[in-house]
């Protein structure tokens, strides 16, 4: 499966976007007479699927390597998440050209479109969780309202519920690592279900969600235009952090107790890993 982050990043550089979704995916593809696996029996008889099924193991990593071969060679304008398939580009005229390639292609495999779904030479469309086109990349309101509204958690699981929620937009939030640390402590094994709420933990709570309601955006990188980029590292007892100050990504992560162990040049090494 592709690199969500890579993708986002890829449409978000460009002016001229289109978004096209694949009518009931899975069900476009037929699949080989096999064994019966996915054989079920009725009052009529057993049944079987001729064409790939929802909720089978392997089906989500099968269609996205059969889009990815209907779209083989256009990967310069063209990338695909199972069934959205984005085309982008600079200028309308390119882009034109651009989308007559790929829905040839489409076609040329009997493959059928969803035109309601479809978003074509829009300048910023929602993909993937994110608002992006014009050489910037958001969060998307609703999914920000969803964690500013969120109560306060109580137990074990609504605190990890809450930090996976927030950590999808941790790329959006300086210093995420440190500022959920009190969180992240309360999600730790020995820790009991019914969390103790402190005041530090009230404090990370409000910061994680202030930082997302001061409109976060990230420029998307152009890597044809010549920029310096300076990779910095920071420590401390509880967490490893790293910056590519020039592409404006902040790796970081909490550390278990056998990395806080380690020495501060090995965890500068650590960070950058």
């Amino acid at each position: 499966m592709p690199c969500l982050d890579d993708l986002i990043e890829t449409i978000g550089r460009c002016y001229f976007i289109t978004c096209l979704d694949l009518t009931e995916d899975y069900y476009q593809v037929r699949m080989s007479w096999g064994p019966g696996k996915t054989a079920f029996r009725s009052p009529l008889g057993l049944y079987e699927f001729k064409v790939m099924a929802f909720g089978l193991k392997n089906v989500p990593a099968t269609f996205q390597r059969l889009v990815d071969k209907i779209l083989h060679g256009l990967r310069e304008f063209t990338v695909a998440y199972l069934d959205d398939i984005a085309i982008f580009s600079q200028t309308w005229s390119e882009h034109k050209e651009h989308l007559e390639l790929v829905l040839q292609r489409i076609k040329k495999v009997d493959l059928t479109i969803k035109a309601s779904k479809c978003q074509i030479g829009v300048s910023e469309i929602k993909y993937l969780g994110h608002m992006v086109g014009g050489g910037i990349i958001k969060p998307l309101e609703t999914k920000v309202e969803a964690i500013t509204n969120c109560p306060t958690p109580m137990s074990k699981k609504k605190v990890r519920a809450f930090l996976d929620l927030a950590g999808c937009y941790r790329k959006f939030i300086p210093k995420f690592s440190e500022l959920a640390a009190p969180l992240t402590d309360l999600t730790r094994k020995k820790k009991p279900e019914h969390v103790e709420w402190t005041s530090v933990c009230q404090q990370s709570f409000h910061a994680l969600k202030n930082a997302l309601t001061t409109g976060p955006v990230l420029v998307a990188t152009n890597y044809d235009i010549r920029v310096h980029h300076l990779y910095r590292c920071a420590e401390c007892w509880d967490w490893s952090r790293a910056v590519l100050t020039g592409r404006g990504k902040q790796p970081a992560s909490d550390q278990v107790p056998r990395e806080k162990h380690l020495s501060m040049i090995e965890k500068e090494c650590f960070a950058i890993v």
